[in-house]
């Protein structure tokens, strides 16, 4: 759920199993290998040879006969069969620096040797800019993993709004069309010309002399690759609202600014009427219960006006591959994990899961990146985190990229909306000029060609 606690300076990151021959050191002889530690444990693990004690727990998905499938866990070797297996000389924290040195290279080359096996195997019936039948197992985080090497699936949601339902659950058989990795529907889609011919019909229309204040409106930064300034038109959603204030018969000026706090756009921007109209917040789905609400989410509930839904984000849970919580298919299944959800942002979705706190524990660091750190630190168990925030980040964190990743499981759609304070006299009427435009940009396909060109730039996607 948005909502941050900003500075208006710049805006402050085993389970184990036994091999084949049970407990105890290696039976088998060892072939020499003098390459690295890494080279080592793989040359280990390609023969079989590889202690119990060593992580052996992946959720990457490998294509096999067709079938997705993931690597089996069992619980972690006891602290008595860790000792049976060490040798007996050296010191008890040298055997165990080894042993975790041993385990972290052979994660790696796991990830790395699945990760070779899933794009062989499956990316060339799943390639982008191409229709794809969903096979049975197929998720869509493997199939945004086979089309772009990326566990955000967003991108294929949108394209498929239509055609998908519930995001965690895809019959085998549907068709989709995968996009291409600029966002567009086919090869020969041009974006720009889309968004170009209706900017040309908007000037061509008759405005007004009848003189309207401009519309105040507010966004933050910090919230890639919604709302930026250093993002192309101020980031997707800014575009989507500034568009829209000149579509659908509307030909309204208006003022733009950025306020990094976000938590004074509930305190004082908006209340006190300094500023018409929010750039974005999530809406609670249920407002049926406030006296079982947190303040952040019962203030949306009764103190907001909304605008139609301007975009669907997928709430992911992410967690480490070899963590307990990775492959859970239960929201009941986090308790008693550490939770993290950035400072300031809703806690709607954990509380109405029953996810508070005695049940899980929750860290709240200052953003999204201390969060994706924390889980690659060990400090958190999983994350609340947007698909394209989470995923947005992962190459600014050691550790993260192409290992952190979402519950493919568990997600839950948001819907995220342009937002008026009740106490404003026109802010309804504000957020009704909004709708209009929204609508005329759906059918004109302009909406999602701004979404797409968006994204691309974020992601630095030439067209």
């Amino acid at each position: 759920m948005r909502f941050e606690k900003e500075n208006r300076s710049e805006p402050p990151m085993p389970p184990h199993r036994q091999n084949e021959n049970g407990r105890g050191s290696a039976l088998r002889h060892e072939p020499r290998n003098t390459g690295t530690e890494e080279d080592r444990v793989c040359a280990r693990s390609r023969s079989g040879i590889v202690a119990p004690h060593t992580a052996f727990a992946t959720s990457i998905r490998v294509r096999r006969d067709s079938k997705l499938f993931r690597p089996a866990t069992a619980p972690r070797a006891s602290r008595r069969m860790r000792h049976e297996l060490l040798s007996a000389s050296g010191s008890y924290k040298a055997r165990n620096t080894t042993m975790k040195t041993m385990t972290k290279s052979l994660n790696a080359c796991l990830l790395a040797c699945a990760a070779s096996a899933l794009f062989s195997g499956a990316a060339a019936a799943q390639e982008a800019c191409a229709p794809y039948t969903v096979q049975a197992g197929d998720s869509l985080g493997s199939i945004a993993q086979a089309a772009y090497g990326s566990f955000d699936y967003q991108m294929i949601f949108n394209a498929n709004r239509n055609t998908i339902s519930n995001p965690n659950q895809l019959a085998p058989g549907t068709l989709l069309q995968i996009p291409c990795e600029d966002g567009r529907l086919s090869a020969d889609q041009d974006l720009t010309e889309i968004i170009e011919k209706q900017e040309e019909k908007q000037a061509a229309r008759t405005t007004s002399d009848v003189y309207s204040p401009p519309i105040k409106m507010v966004s933050g930064n910090g919230w890639e690759p919604y709302t930026g300034e250093d993002l192309k038109g101020g980031g997707m959603l800014v575009r989507l609202a500034t568009t829209a204030l000149n579509r659908g018969g509307n030909d309204r000026e208006y003022n733009l600014n950025f306020v990094n706090d976000w938590q004074a756009h509930f305190d004082t921007l908006l209340p006190m009427g300094l500023f018409d109209i929010s750039i974005a917040w999530y809406r609670p789905s249920d407002c049926s219960n406030l006296d079982a609400m947190d303040d952040n989410t019962r203030y949306r509930c009764t103190q907001l006006d909304y605008s139609l839904p301007i975009y669907e984000s997928v709430s992911a849970y992410w967690t480490m591959p070899d963590s307990e919580y990775a492959n859970v298919t239960s929201y009941a299944d986090y308790a008693g994990a550490v939770v993290c959800r950035p400072e300031g942002w809703s806690l709607a979705e954990l509380s109405s899961e029953g996810l508070v706190e005695p049940v899980i524990t929750l860290l709240q660091p200052s953003g999204v990146k201390e969060c994706i750190g924390a889980l690659v630190s060990g400090d958190a168990d999983m994350a609340l985190l947007d698909l394209e925030g989470g995923d947005a980040v992962m190459g600014d964190v050691e550790g993260a990229a192409g290992v952190v990743q979402p519950n493919p499981s568990l997600s839950k759609l948001q819907t995220i909306h342009f937002v008026a304070h009740k106490t404003n006299p026109r802010g309804k009427i504000y957020l009704s000029f909004l709708n209009k435009g929204l609508n005329e940009m759906r059918e004109s396909g302009e909406w999602y060609a701004i979404i797409a060109d968006s994204l691309a730039d974020f992601n630095k996607i030439a067209q």
